[in-house]
């Protein structure tokens, strides 16, 4: 006599969205009363109603609980007394090269075994398939030509009773993608370009490209195009340090997909970000020397001075006052007349021909006086003679004045 079945399951308490989901095993059933509530406790409960239970009813039921964290997925089977019954299975594809698993949907209680048989041979005939007692097809690395065709899954009682229904099995091949790259040294103003080739797959196939995990769409430098049903390029016409990245073709068909990545790297010759000048320190003091050059890969920097010959050699840093530091700038310290010169600046990254400039670096010497103060008697009515002495650049400029006040100059 049929009779009501109510199942529930219960989820722990979440502060996030809850989303409560019921399946039978391969069939939602949608005539089924369902319905959730929060108990006083804060747990949400969600149940599945059967009235009118049948024998075809019987089966494995799964809750799914999800939120934006995660979910989890519980599962429990119902058994009604009856003889066996099996549900049509229809048709279902399995990947070439992975594993296929399917559970015959059998209903009935107490059920004695389920076999499944292939061509009228009972399975499993080899290593790579596995029946369970719950009536589970396994079969490990699918092979289209052994593993296609019709299967029969059959539920028997001990009283001698049995049900047996069909499936049949496609066995489909998944896209496989030939392995490429983008050329080494690409410059900066070039162009650049990959081709996505398939080489084994079933049709119909996509084609997708990303860049760094982000889709790419298409624009006046970079662009797409299909090659035949099994390829697809990439094209990218004016190449710029901006289309460094790693760059992925993905191939799908209903069944499966395949990924494939390539990293492109674009080098760009040294440019100025500060470019050097020229530069006056006074005896003794302190100056830098800005030579800053951006570029891919990053340029090297370097500092040489004029020789006497006229030849420029490299500069000893970390010795004598002067000191280099990796963002290109020299530093001079506790300047001296021997620091001044003629000074020029390379930055190279091997792409083209570099950046170099000659800058000038004067020292300058302040004036001072060997003789800071001098006392002199004369004579009243005598003449008197008083010497300045002066030391530094040229030209000096010697101003006398007496109590503060200027001197007026010498008649000529």
């Amino acid at each position: 006599m049929p009779t009501e079945r109510t199942l529930k399951a219960r989820a722990l308490t979440t502060r996030l969205q809850y989303n409560g989901r019921w399946r039978r095993r391969r069939e939602t059933r949608g005539k089924y009363l369902k319905g959730q509530y929060v108990s006083a406790h804060g747990d949400v409960i969600s149940h599945v109603n059967i009235s009118s239970v049948h024998v075809t009813d019987g089966g494995t039921y799964s809750c799914t609980a999800e939120n934006s964290a995660g979910k989890v997925v519980h599962s429990a089977r119902l058994n009604v007394y009856g003889p066996p019954h099996i549900r049509p299975m229809g048709q279902l594809s399995a990947v070439a090269g992975e594993t296929f698993s399917v559970t015959c949907p059998a209903s009935g209680y107490p059920l004695h075994k389920i076999i499944w048989t292939k061509d009228g041979v009972r399975l499993p005939t080899g290593h790579r398939q596995r029946v369970f007692p719950n009536g589970t097809l396994v079969i490990e690395q699918v092979t289209r030509g052994t593993d296609d065709g019709q299967y029969s899954c059959t539920a028997m009682s001990r009283q001698g009773r049995s049900d047996t229904q069909q499936l049949t099995v496609r066995v489909m091949v998944a896209p496989e993608i030939l392995p490429f790259h983008f050329e080494k040294k690409l410059q900066q103003g070039t162009r650049a370009g990959v081709a996505c080739i398939v080489s084994t797959g079933d049709p119909p196939i996509t084609f997708t490209w990303q860049k760094d995990g982000r889709d790419i769409k298409g624009s006046e430098d970079i662009s797409t195009s299909k090659m035949g049903d099994y390829s697809n390029a990439l094209l990218i016409n004016n190449l710029t340090a901006q289309h460094s990245g790693v760059y992925t073709c993905t191939a799908a068909n209903s069944w499966a997909k395949a990924t494939h990545s390539a990293s492109l790297d674009v080098t760009v010759p040294p440019a100025w970000v500060v470019e050097p000048s020229s530069a006056n320190v006074a005896l003794g003091g302190t100056v830098a020397l800005h030579c800053l050059a951006k570029g891919f890969p990053n340029p090297t920097v370097v500092w040489r001075k004029e020789t006497v010959s006229g030849e420029f050699a490299g500069v000893a840093t970390g010795e004598g006052g002067v000191a280099g530091f990796e963002n290109g700038t020299l530093l001079v310290s506790r300047a001296e007349r021997r620091h001044e010169g003629r000074y020029l600046c390379e930055a190279n990254n091997e792409v083209g021909a570099g950046l170099s400039k000659v800058v000038t670096l004067s020292v300058n010497e302040p004036p001072w006086f060997a003789v800071r103060s001098q006392r002199q008697q004369v004579v009243v009515g005598a003449t008197a003679t008083l010497s300045c002495e002066a030391h530094g650049d040229i030209p000096l400029k010697l101003v006398w004045t007496r109590d503060g006040a200027p001197l007026p100059a010498l008649p000529r």
